[in-house]
């Protein structure tokens, strides 16, 4: 048999065919890694994009969060300055109640004037402090003491003016709302200024038991603070009470202090029990003791919205000579 030969060419061309094939797939791989580098890059950038944003949103976030920490420390040391300024208020309403009413005249113990249910502690502050320093110019060597003017109600519209013209401002006369429960009477004991109204009583249509401008109900029991009669510089929450004499068919009047429940001061009218009280705190604070106080203001009696609320009561329409108000 003779030998068949292969060509020298065709056996170059097989020896190629794997090396063209390796460099297909070379290619190949790295097309695909340049796309997966190329995405990489993409994703890189895209989540350095959230980063910065998130970074900006925290940012923002951060500072409003300062802000608002700074508000709140402001607005704490205004809530601050607020009660240093209601406390001082308290302290000078008290004190007036105790050096102002000390000194009212006959004429003031049955006056209107005095009904007030809406006392703001902090406006008190200027018109108590102008009041003691006029007290004080007043009672000074080169200022002699003058004989005061007894206190007269305006009639309805009209209004007082100072030396200068200038309307008084007077406290409020009218009467607030008290709740009632389903059968129509008050919910009480309920807070009513400087007063806590914890009893309205009954009404016993005889003279001895109403004046002309007040009523005294039997069994009428109020709550209210003032200086202590056993301890200096120190206020304590006193009971008043209307009660009624059985030997002589007339009301008495009591109050007993919270810090000395073995003192009880009895006496006919409220003027003579608050009196009584005035007196002997002024003993203890070694102050002139004057011997005028408006017990029907401090019983709460000379209050709108209490009058308002006894001329409710039964019975209240037989107490004749009362001069009757309309709220």
């Amino acid at each position: 048999m003779e030998n068949q030969s292969v060509p020298q060419h065709s056996l170059a061309e097989l020896a190629k065919k794997p090396l063209n094939g390796l460099k297909e797939q070379q290619q190949q791989q790295q097309q695909q890694q340049k796309r997966a580098s190329n995405n990489s890059d993409a994703t890189a950038e895209a989540l350095e994009s959230n980063i910065q944003k998130l970074l900006e949103k925290n940012s923002d976030l951060t500072r409003q969060l300062e802000n608002s920490l700074i508000k709140i420390s402001r607005l704490r040391k205004q809530r601050s300055v607020l009660l240093d300024v209601i406390v001082k208020a308290d302290k000078n309403d008290y004190a007036d109640d105790d050096d102002n009413d000390s000194e009212l005249s006959a004429g003031d113990l049955d006056s209107d004037v005095f009904s007030s249910d809406e006392d703001t502690h902090i406006s008190t502050i200027s018109t108590s402090t102008s009041k003691k320093r006029h007290l004080k110019d007043e009672d000074s060597p080169e200022n002699p003491p003058v004989a005061k003017r007894k206190k007269t109600a305006q009639a309805p519209g009209s209004s007082s003016q100072d030396k200068a013209g200038q309307p008084k401002r007077q406290r409020s006369n009218k009467p607030i709302d008290v709740k009632k429960d389903e059968h129509g009477n008050y919910i009480l004991p309920v807070q009513l200024g400087r007063v806590k109204l914890l009893s309205l009583g009954e009404i016993i249509p005889e003279p001895d038991f109403y004046s002309q401008t007040h009523i005294f109900p039997i069994g009428y029991a109020i709550q209210r603070t003032f200086r202590s009669m056993v301890q200096e510089d120190v206020f304590t929450m006193y009971t008043c009470t209307i009660e009624r004499d059985e030997e002589n068919n007339k009301p008495v009047f009591c109050i007993q202090g919270e810090d000395a429940p073995e003192i009880e001061i009895r006496k006919p009218t409220p003027t003579d029990a608050w009196a009584e009280v005035l007196r002997r705190s002024n003993i203890l604070r070694k102050k002139v003791y004057k011997n005028t106080v408006s017990g029907p203001e401090y019983y709460g009696l000379s209050s709108a919205t209490i009058r308002k609320m006894v001329q409710e009561l039964p019975r209240a329409r037989e107490c004749a000579g009362y001069q009757w108000t309309d709220f």
